[in-house]
């Protein structure tokens, strides 16, 4: 007799094989959110540490070259002279303590928020005594400029001996030079003699940029010390004004991840501050 055994294979059902590709797309999402969340963190971290390093080294600049605003001087003759220059920045008219905040958002074309002159007396006029070091002007613009692929802005800081460029210095009646002397007498001299960097054709023109700036507060006030002055046996008090500046930054690829910092410099007591509400 002839015994005819059927074959029995084992297959998954449509049940089991669904079952299955849940558990495991779940397991993917997972690990795909893990990776995820791992490359922002790091993404983020790796920003903020990036920038944070590059704020401190601009803002450090900016406070030194806020704090080195002066008038301008020179010999002549054997005589000296001095006129003053002005601190122009943006904030409410007068004495008291002003703030002024602008958020990128509002931000389309160049916006200026500072102007003011670093200027190195003219000795020529001494002959060899001290070097005879000719007189130096660079002019400073702090501006704010939108960067139309991220919506944010970069903080410019610009200075040269040139100030006739208007993508970075913006000529207005309190700009520098102040009338009542020759401006000639401070375009011979060289930036490298004075620590400044040399730049394009002996203008003395250099930009510092910071990128991924949100917003930047401005706030001015004014330092007031008093000390014993023995000679009319009374106290003097002594004001200076005071530029300080706040600036807000963010991650363009995570908008999450913030960033802020602050500075304040002490500006020359000699040099006028000039607050507008818009320069």
């Amino acid at each position: 007799m002839l015994n005819i055994v059927a074959n029995k294979k084992k297959a998954f059902t449509v049940v089991e094989v669904l079952i299955a590709s849940l558990i495991m797309s779940l397991f993917l999402g997972g690990i795909f959110s893990l990776y995820r969340m791992g490359s922002n963190m790091y993404i983020s971290g790796t920003w903020k540490y990036t920038r944070q390093k590059e704020a401190e080294v601009f803002l450090n600049y900016l406070k030194e070259r806020v704090e080195q605003a002066s008038c301008a001087s020179w010999v002549a003759n054997g005589n000296s002279a001095t006129v003053p220059t002005n601190f122009v920045c943006v904030g409410t008219a007068g004495t008291g303590a002003s703030t002024h905040t602008i958020r990128s958002s509002a931000v389309t074309s160049n916006t200026w928020l500072a102007e003011f002159s670093v200027v190195k007396a003219d000795l020529s006029g001494l002959g060899n005594v001290l070097g005879s070091k000719k007189g130096l002007a660079l002019y400073h613009s702090i501006l704010l400029v939108p960067d139309k692929k991220t919506g944010l802005c970069d903080l410019v800081l610009a200075g040269s001996k040139d100030f006739d460029d208007v993508n970075y210095f913006k000529a207005s009646g309190n700009d520098f030079p102040p009338t009542g002397f020759d401006i000639t007498r401070f375009k011979s001299g060289n930036p490298v003699s004075y620590g400044f960097p040399p730049g394009k054709s002996g203008t003395g023109f250099h930009r510092y940029t910071l990128h991924d700036v949100d917003y930047v507060t401005v706030d001015v006030s004014v330092a007031r010390k008093t000390y014993k002055d023995y000679k009319s046996n009374t106290n003097v008090t002594e004001e200076s004004p005071v530029f300080g500046i706040t600036v807000g930054l963010k991650n363009p690829k995570h908008r999450q991840t913030t960033l802020t910092l602050t500075r304040k410099a002490k500006i020359d007591k000699f040099v006028k501050l000039v607050r507008m509400s818009t320069i």
